[in-house]
C-alpha cells in the first residue's frame, strides 16, 4: 500500500495524473463511479492535458461505420464485446498518438478504480497500474505491468 502523493512520475506524468484525479473525483461525486477515459498531452500544447472518454470513441465508431447498436441492456454480451474491443483498439491508438505519456482511467467489474500510466521518462519498459483502495483516490497498490494491456486483464 502506498500513499499516492509519493508517486514517482515525470512532470508530464504528474500533470496527467492530476488531471485524471480531478476528473475522477468529480465523477465519483456526481455519479458514484468513473467513466473509462484516455488522457494525453495536447499535440498543440504539451502543457495542456486532453482526454477522450471510451463512450465517445464507441459513439464515433457507431456513426462512422454504421455499427448496429442494440444496447438496451448494458449488461448484454454484445455490449461487453463492443466495449472490450473498443478499449483494446483505442489503447493501441492512444499509444500511437502519444507513445511516451498517457494515462487511462477505468473501473473494473468489482468497482475498483484503476489508472494505467505510461511515463516513458521514468518507466521506459513498463506501465504503472494503480488499483485504488478507496473512492477518495488517496491510497492504492502500484504495480509495474506489461507495456500493452487488454481490458480483460484489468479484472
Amino acid at each position: 500500500m502506498i500513499i499516492l502523493e509519493n508517486l514517482n512520475l515525470s512532470k508530464l506524468g504528474m500533470e496527467l495524473y492530476k488531471a485524471a484525479i480531478e476528473k475522477s473525483k468529480n465523477e465519483i461525486k456526481n455519479y458514484g463511479r468513473i467513466r473509462t477515459c484516455f488522457y494525453y498531452p495536447s499535440s498543440n500544447n504539451e502543457n495542456k492535458i486532453e482526454y477522450i472518454e471510451l463512450r465517445e470513441v464507441i459513439n464515433n465508431w457507431i456513426k462512422e461505420y454504421n455499427i448496429s447498436f442494440p444496447f438496451n441492456d448494458r449488461q448484454s454480451d454484445y455490449f461487453f464485446m463492443v466495449n472490450t474491443k473498443a478499449f483494446d483498439v483505442f489503447t493501441i491508438q492512444i499509444h500511437r498518438l502519444s507513445p511516451n505519456n498517457y494515462l487511462i482511467t477505468t473501473q473494473n467489474d468489482m468497482g475498483k478504480i484503476i489508472f494505467i500510466i505510461r511515463d516513458k521518462e521514468k518507466y521506459e519498459l513498463n506501465n504503472l497500474k494503480i488499483e485504488f483502495d478507496d473512492l477518495e483516490l488517496n491510497t492504492g497498490e502500484i504495480l509495474k505491468i506489461d507495456f500493452h494491456l487488454s481490458k480483460n486483464q484489468l479484472k
